[in-house]
């Protein structure tokens, strides 16, 4: 159960890096002061592009 853990904080951490640098190169910064916070996750699904395949990598990921 502990090593199950630890491999799910793990792919979560990748994952929400994995998320942050796709949203920095398309230039969508948070203007809050921490991220991974409730507010930080109203703001992901407030963010827009243009292309279909971002919008449903954004809106899947980290969505409660």
């Amino acid at each position: 159960m502990v090593r199950a853990r630890a491999t799910a904080m793990r792919v979560l951490g990748k994952a929400r890096q994995h998320l942050q640098r796709f949203l920095l190169r398309h230039g969508r910064i948070y203007a809050g002061k921490k991220g991974w916070t409730l507010a930080y996750r109203r703001w992901l699904t407030t963010v827009c592009f243009d292309h279909r395949r971002a919008k449903s990598f954004c809106r899947t990921t980290f969505m409660p």
